[in-house]
This record gives C-alpha cells, structure tokens and sequence, in this order.
C-alpha cells in the first residue's frame, strides 16, 4: 500500500507521487469529510465538503458574513472523548493575517452568530431605505412627466 500526498501531487506537481499504476491497482480515495456552517451572520449555512479548506476559504465558499454578522467565529469540534472545545476565532483578525487561519477538522461545526446592535442598525437602515424609495417615487408619480409640470 502506498498513501500519495495528493498536495505535493496536485498543488506543488510533486513528481515522485506521481506513481504509474498497473493493471490490478486498487486506488482508494478516502471521503474529504464535511464542516457545517450556521447562524444568522452567514449568507448560506449549510454544509460543505472540507476538502483541505481553511476558515476563510469556507467562509467565502458560505457566501461571506452578512453585515449583521458578530466579528467573533466559534469553531465548535468535539475531541476522541466526545468532549466540545470551542475555539474563538476573530474574523477581522484572520483577514490581516494577524492570527493564524485554523486548519479545519472532518464533522466541525462553525457558528457565525449575529451582533444584536448591527441587526437593530440593518433594520433601521433597511426601514430607511425603502421610505425614500417610497417618499421619491411618490414625488416622481406625482411630479413628473405625467402630471405635465416636467420636473
């Protein structure tokens, strides 16, 4: 039996993993694994195929973090013994590569919650948004080129 380092294979063109099979050869190819992705501050929770992703590669692979997302990242995982480690990651942190990105495991759990300010402030904002449509299309119905003033 050999294991291929499918990395140096496929990503530095390594040629010794580059091994010429024979009529017989049995190739197994273990599963990625999957992480799954939840909370309100994430554009697509799911679940997502691991596949050697880091936190941010998964994250943009989740449609990003909405604007109501809190700026802490739990990884949630659980140990040999079934035991839950959660580990606090800041996203903002990972984006200037203050911190190093954390290398993901098959089965964890990544919680994107939502910062109650922000969702209170998108609110407003989206209430806003749609009274000034409102307000200038009404000005726009009322004023324009219909109503024969041209303004």
């Amino acid at each position: 039996m050999i294991n291929i380092d499918l990395q140096g294979l496929l990503l530095r063109g390594d040629p010794r993993w580059n091994i010429l099979l024979q009529p017989g050869d049995v190739v197994n190819v273990p599963p990625a694994g999957f992480v799954h992705v939840t909370g309100g501050g994430v554009e697509k929770p799911g679940t997502y195929e691991l596949a050697d992703k880091n936190l941010l590669q998964l994250i943009d692979e989740a449609g990003g973090l909405k604007f109501e997302a809190r700026r802490t990242l739990n990884v949630v995982r659980f140990d040999d013994q079934h035991r839950r480690q959660v580990y606090d990651v800041n996203y903002d942190d990972l984006l200037a590569k203050k911190t190093t990105d954390i290398a993901l495991k098959n089965q964890d759990r990544i919680v994107v919650d939502t910062d109650p300010s922000k969702v209170v402030i998108g609110a407003v904002g989206r209430a806003m948004k749609n009274v000034f449509r409102f307000v200038i299309g009404g000005y726009i119905d009322l004023f324009g080129s219909e109503s024969g003033r041209g303004y």
